[in-house]
């Protein structure tokens, strides 16, 4: 799970007691619903992820939800 989350560190390095999801991780969530939609529609039809307003706020709602679940039971920002 490390590899998807950690805690944020601002330009004066204060770190963040909770985990979110790294830049890999958002683009790995991004590829996934990508993949999801791709899988009902004809492949020539292009996901517009980064414009389509509906799946972007499925995007924000998952990776809401990814965060959540990954500070579940975590202190510390340590991942099980």
């Amino acid at each position: 799970m490390s590899k998807y989350f950690s805690a944020y560190v601002d330009e004066e390095g204060n770190t963040d007691d909770k985990l979110s999801l790294t830049s890999e991780g958002f683009m790995k969530l991004t590829l996934e619903i990508e993949n999801l939609v791709d899988a009902f529609f004809p492949k020539d039809e292009e996901t517009l992820i980064p414009t389509e307003v509906s799946l972007t706020n499925i995007r924000t709602d998952l990776q809401e939800y990814l965060d959540n679940r990954a500070n579940r039971g975590n202190k510390n920002g340590k991942t099980d």
